[in-house]
């Protein structure tokens, strides 16, 4: 893992399920499946009464607060305890085996091997032949040249072009209008001088004495130098709760996703006593 903590969780047809991952150099499994019930509790407890102060959602007991964030971090501050968890977040975001076998190994070797990025090239491509009527495409390609949205725009036109080629059609995508480096022309031209500066003092402004890391009661004391060896627990909402928190977003005019991140941020909170919490979420949008 790359953080102390990384909650990963995705709608699964009724229910929210996914991992809470966690640096093993600091923590214990045990104090991780403590924190996933922090959280589920947390929610069932939004859910039981949205409008409850952050500070009644009993999460510690009095001796563990103690200990954990006056006695092991000494963390313990003030945080906004008498406000409910929406109003902080709305406040805040207005098939054989064998060739199976060799196909993972193939898949891995590709995945293993490096670019360079002073020559090029930053897309690979391999075509493996499974059998007389199936073949696997590898197509690995370096993030600086291609994202999120790049994937699905390249899938669903190669998906297009090869429908085309195997019923002996001619090309069925239209002539661009403009290349990508068009784009990132007018891209560097529009982005600099007194607009650049503007939009990176508004960052510097908005994260201006942000916290470095956050100060969760680990187990253990935190190395000189991140390893990045971590692990998992599973994280499971079932259908019940999950409907209530879709509802309850939908009376607060958010998304699922918000509601169980700002579950999340006041579960980190409370553990760490601090009000102030820097959390990355690795989408677009």
């Amino acid at each position: 893992v790359k953080f102390d903590l990384e909650l990963n969780l995705s709608e699964r047809g009724e229910v929210i399920a996914g991992t809470l991952g966690y640096a093993t150099a600091l923590f214990d499994e045990a104090t991780i499946e403590r924190q996933r019930g922090y959280l589920l509790a947390l929610l069932r407890a939004m859910v039981a009464d949205a409008e409850q102060p952050v500070g009644r959602i009993g999460l510690l007991s009095s001796a563990e607060r103690t200990y954990l964030l006056e006695e092991l971090n000494r963390t313990a501050a003030a945080y906004p305890s008498e406000v409910c968890i929406h109003a902080l977040f709305e406040a805040q975001v207005r098939q054989a085996p064998d060739a199976e076998a060799a196909l993972s190994d193939l898949c891995n070797e590709e995945a293993r091997t490096p670019f360079d990025l002073g020559r090029g090239p930053l897309i690979r491509g391999r075509l493996i032949r499974m059998s007389d009527e199936e073949h696997v495409f590898l197509l690995t390609q370096h993030h600086i040249v291609s994202d999120g949205w790049s994937m699905g725009v390249l899938v669903r036109e190669l998906s297009a072009l090869y429908r085309a080629f195997v019923a002996g059609q001619d090309d069925p995508l239209p002539p661009l209008v403009i290349q990508y480096s068009d784009y990132a022309a007018w891209q560097r031209q529009w982005l600099s001088g007194e607009r650049l500066q503007s939009q990176a003092q508004y960052w510097r402004n908005t994260l201006a004495g942000a916290p470095a890391r956050l100060a969760l009661p680990t187990d253990r004391p935190r190395p000189e130098q991140q390893s990045f060896a971590g692990g998992t627990v599973p994280v499971v909402i079932d259908a019940d709760l999950t409907r209530e928190l879709k509802r309850l977003s939908r009376r607060h005019g958010t998304t699922l996703f918000m509601t169980v991140l700002a579950a999340w941020a006041a579960v980190l909170s409370r553990l760490a006593g601090q009000d102030d919490l820097v959390i990355g979420v690795p989408t677009a949008n």
